[in-house]
């Protein structure tokens, strides 16, 4: 089991998401549900450049995405930006975009191979950014 970390940053509106290593559903579906309840913000950049997603099936892709659903609908401008390289996590990425589409989530997400891009869609500096009330978890 890979490490995927949580990173909020109040002050900019942001949670960061890092991914290192084989990652499981289970611990993006645990990682999702406790931003929602503790830290919905309205950006959002998973960097999963060193993650493996291979093992992340559908039902676990549905039980994210009707996680972010239920919240969705409570904030305005969510945006997420997922920044992977490794071609073996597009098929995840698109999996979750057409399930995403299919229930209308509310949420504009995009895949860059790019931190500099994606963190230019979202509007931030790339990371590392600096808060002072900055929150660190681990899944």
């Amino acid at each position: 089991m890979g490490q995927l970390t949580l990173e909020h940053l109040p002050g900019h509106d942001l949670v960061v998401f890092t991914g290192i290593g084989m990652l499981l559903g289970s611990q993006v579906v645990d990682a999702n549900r406790w931003r929602e309840a503790n830290c919905p913000t309205n950006l959002t950049l998973w960097d999963l450049r060193d993650a493996d997603m291979s093992e992340i099936t559908l039902p676990e892709i549905r039980d994210i995405v009707e996680g972010l659903v239920e919240q969705a609908v409570i904030h305005e401008r969510r945006r997420t930006a997922l920044v992977m390289d490794d071609q073996h996590n597009l098929p995840i990425a698109r999996l979750y975009a057409q399930v995403a589409e299919y229930r209308n989530l509310p949420i504009d997400s995009h895949v860059y191979d790019s931190m500099t891009d994606a963190c230019a869609w979202l509007g931030i500096d790339p990371p590392p950014l600096s808060d002072p009330d900055k929150v660190l978890l681990s899944f």
